[in-house]
């Protein structure tokens, strides 16, 4: 037997003695999200009628100073920065809907289905990195929230904004205010092109911008010890497979497959809970990668 046709049999004895190894399947099913499957699936908290939401989620498995998008790692993958926590909640509640701050109920979650690697607005600049979870009615991640307190963005050294866990890095909340104010939205948007002003320099041509915002990849990796590696988004057909930490060059996700952004006639997109009442909804800057063309 020569070894091309004893593969095949080693890998089934393998498989029937359930040694297989648990990766991401790219020819997995994709899975249906719904809200119910929210209300089946997540773990660790509870569910509470918040108006003008609806059915929220809030953790209680938390300690004091708990804060969404900070227990975890970003990762580059081909999608973009994709937020990895081994919080039990987590294949849901960074990757759909959004996050908001209720002065009475603290921290909870507003059930969405469209899908994205993170839910969060980014800034950029002066050495450190942050993010902030998307406000209900947002829908764009390259948006700055235009409501809220400072203190809810959470900012990281540069250095240290891959490969370490961002609440081992994170600056205290206090000094947010001041890095907010010291920070540009990441990606930035590009100035308009104009004709070239006698005696100044031509700005240097920004560096493409990640699909889902943050700071660009290489620039990231010309500050960290080591190259930022890239792993590719899998979907996997249950919430616990997407549990899983990457390896092997892949991420799982409880997704669909490539989903496609559908536009509201508001000018949303599908799945996005809707803003506060009173509160007008944010204006919505083109992208760079739209820009760019």
């Amino acid at each position: 037997m020569t070894p091309r046709t004893l593969l095949p049999v080693v890998l089934a004895v393998v498989g029937s003695l359930g040694l297989a190894p648990a990766i991401p399947r790219a020819d997995a099913p994709a899975p249906v999200v719904t809200r119910e499957t929210f209300e089946r699936s997540i773990a660790g908290g509870e569910w509470r009628t918040l108006s003008p939401y609806g059915r929220v989620w809030r953790p209680l498995q938390v300690g004091p100073g708990w804060r969404p998008y900070l227990y975890g790692e970003w990762v580059w993958t081909d999608e973009g920065w994709l937020w990895v926590t081994d919080e039990p909640w987590g294949w849901a509640t960074y990757h759909y809907g959004r996050w908001v701050l209720d002065p009475a109920l603290g921290w909870v979650w507003i059930p969405g289905l469209e899908w994205a690697p993170a839910w969060v607005a980014w800034r950029f600049g002066d050495g450190v990195v942050g993010w902030a979870p998307l406000w209900p009615g947002s829908a764009d991640w390259w948006m700055d929230p235009l409501f809220g307190d400072p203190a809810i963005w959470i900012f990281v050294p540069e250095a240290r904004f891959v490969g370490v866990p961002a609440h081992r890095a994170a600056f205290p909340p206090a000094r947010a205010p001041t890095f907010v104010r010291r920070t540009r939205p990441a990606p930035p948007a590009r100035p308009v092109p104009g004709r070239p002003v006698p005696g100044r320099p031509v700005p240097a041509r920004p560096m493409p911008a990640p699909p889902f915002g943050g700071p660009p990849r290489a620039e990231v990796g010309r500050v960290t010890p080591r190259p930022v590696p890239e792993v590719r988004i899998v979907p996997v057909p249950t919430p616990a497979e997407a549990q899983r930490a990457p390896r092997g060059g892949t991420a799982p996700a409880f997704r669909p497959a490539r989903p496609a952004p559908v536009r509201t006639p508001g000018g949303g997109r599908a799945g996005a809970p809707p803003p506060p009442p009173g509160r007008p909804a944010p204006a919505r800057p083109r992208p760079e990668t739209e820009q760019r063309r």
